[in-house]
């Protein structure tokens, strides 16, 4: 019984009424006034908390702020990392041939002779007396000769779904393993491809880039428009390498693989082929192994 009392008690003050009044000090003259219950007040400061979360959220989503934030990566370091992987690859190269002829110029000057890196190995071959080889046609030679003839000419091309064109050749966006396949009726018109940290996600076709952007489901998404009304989709990259616009080649880079988006349950890159505007399935066409 006490306990209801007390609940009664508290409900009855939740409840009553105030009157906030705001007076002019020097006349008391009432310029404003406002009826509130302690019901109002939660409810409106709860009101005002979440509105300041979401603007907060917002801001820091779709602005610069963001990569103040542990755990985002700016994407132009990432761009600028990738380009210096290959500015110091090319450097090695340039090194490697510069010792080369620095060890070359030193034998020259000491009247020796110019190693060639290549003679090891010819000298390496045992010697073999070519003249005595006789030519002749084995039956086995025969039975792989027509089992060859007998293969489509465009066997490492694939035929698109109406098999009205000799074939295209798709060149794998990114080697790895593939977690979760083309399945419509799941709604998965796509395949997830797990593949190594930092790997750089290659174009698979000759194409143009129609949408190069970020979203806070699928992250950094690039789309590409190939020939023969292809459509190629690249979703939850870690950065984008190319812009709108831009027309690349197969195999080129074009993103960086990652797992942004909230719609990403992992890091892998989301891959989808579109045909005259339906879903197919990458893997008829591609080996991502």
């Amino acid at each position: 019984m006490e306990k209801e009392k007390r609940r009664e008690r508290w409900l009855r003050k939740m409840k009553d009424r105030y009157r906030l009044v705001f007076l002019n000090d020097g006349t008391f003259e009432e310029k404003f006034s406002l009826r509130l219950t302690r019901w109002n007040v939660l409810i409106g400061l709860g009101t005002l908390t979440i509105l300041l979360f979401l603007f907060t959220f917002l801001i820091i989503a779709h602005t610069g702020l963001r990569y103040w934030v542990p755990g985002y990566t700016d994407v132009s370091d990432e761009r600028l990392l990738y380009h210096t992987q290959l500015r110091l690859d090319s450097q090695d190269q340039v090194l490697l041939q510069y010792e080369q002829w620095v060890n070359n110029f030193q034998r020259i000057l000491k009247g020796e002779e110019i190693e060639d890196p290549f003679t090891h190995v010819a000298d390496d071959l045992p010697d073999r007396n070519y003249d005595t080889i006789e030519w002749r046609r084995i039956p086995e030679d025969s039975i792989l000769r027509a089992e060859f003839s007998m293969v489509d000419p465009y066997a490492l091309r694939r035929r698109l779904p109406d098999g009205t064109t000799q074939g295209v050749l798709f060149f794998p966006p990114i080697k790895g393993t593939v977690i979760n396949g083309f399945n419509p009726r799941t709604g998965h018109y796509a395949v997830d491809i797990a593949a190594r940290q930092n790997e750089a996600v290659k174009a698979t076709l000759d194409g143009t880039v129609i949408l190069s952007t970020w979203s806070s489901e699928t992250g950094w998404t690039i789309v590409l428009q190939h020939t023969n009304n292809l459509i190629s989709v690249y979703k939850h990259n870690s950065s984008l390498l190319r812009r709108q616009g831009e027309y690349v080649k197969a195999g080129d880079p074009i993103a960086m693989y990652g797992g942004t988006g909230s719609l990403s349950t992992g890091r892998h890159l989301h891959f989808e082929l579109w045909y005259h505007g339906n879903p197919i399935d990458p893997q008829d066409y591609i080996i991502f192994e």
